[in-house]
């Protein structure tokens, strides 16, 4: 683990102070370098810990002037994200920064919170998993994290090609390293996240049909459906790289 790290807080919740805060990121960052012993966020640029988590994540300096979408909280009423880890750069080096929804990162502090602290616990170790699979990435393929893609490829709008692939891979990395540290009810959880989303993929893939005899709109249908099956392969990911993690 780098050691100029920086632990920030974007606002505090009610009853916190400066002690408390202290108390916390010190905790975090204790835990952290254990990880960081089987995991390697040496790439680690800066841990952000927010109250409004979705303005947190908005609002990181890439480093660089970026037009995508990609620095949006999931909320699709299936799931619902708190901690995230973007790219960005520094320098010209591509390096990771993690935001934790201060809620949910707080029970890293409080190891008697049970089932509470185990989640913490293992979401710290899935984005410390994130910044080694971004920086194994950007090893195997330098100078594609955060660049343009060619101007040949514009055409097929290949930003939200990219993001879905690119996610699709990230999360199972993520999850294949970070099972170790995960609950025993990881797995169910993944895989019940995953089922909603095929039940819902269906449905979701008739009324993009559907407007499709309407308007004929062939860029609206083929996004569409890269939409829904992008975010359903995401989905089976997760699966995937926590029950290779754990060796089923």
């Amino acid at each position: 683990m780098p050691a100029n790290v920086n632990v920030v807080f974007e606002g505090m919740l009610d009853g916190d102070n400066e002690e408390t805060l202290r108390e916390i990121a010190n905790v975090l960052a204790g835990h952290m370098r254990v990880i960081s012993e089987h995991i390697d966020i040496s790439m680690l640029d800066r841990v952000t810990i927010a109250t409004d988590y979705a303005t947190a994540v908005a609002n990181v300096d890439r480093g660089i002037e970026v037009s995508d979408h990609t620095n949006q909280p999931t909320n699709d009423g299936i799931a619902i994200g708190v901690a995230m880890t973007i790219s960005v750069l520094r320098d010209g080096v591509a390096k990771s920064h993690i935001v934790f929804a201060h809620e949910a990162v707080r029970a890293i502090a409080d190891p008697n919170a049970d089932e509470a602290y185990r989640l913490a616990l293992y979401m710290v170790a899935h984005e410390c998993a994130h910044v080694e699979g971004q920086h194994k990435f950007n090893t195997a393929f330098p100078n594609l994290i955060l660049r343009p893609a060619p101007e040949s490829w514009d055409s097929l709008d290949h930003n939200k090609w990219k993001y879905a692939i690119q996610l699709a891979f990230d999360e199972y990395a993520a999850s294949r390293v970070s099972a170790p540290f995960g609950r025993s009810s990881q797995l169910s959880a993944y895989i019940d996240t995953f089922e909603e989303t095929f039940k819902r993929s269906s449905l979701a893939t008739k009324e993009i049909l559907r407007a499709w005899v309407i308007d004929r709109d062939f860029e609206k249908v083929f996004h569409g459906m890269f939409q829904v099956y992008g975010n359903l392969m995401v989905r089976s990911a997760y699966v995937m790289g926590t029950m290779d993690g754990m060796g089923q």
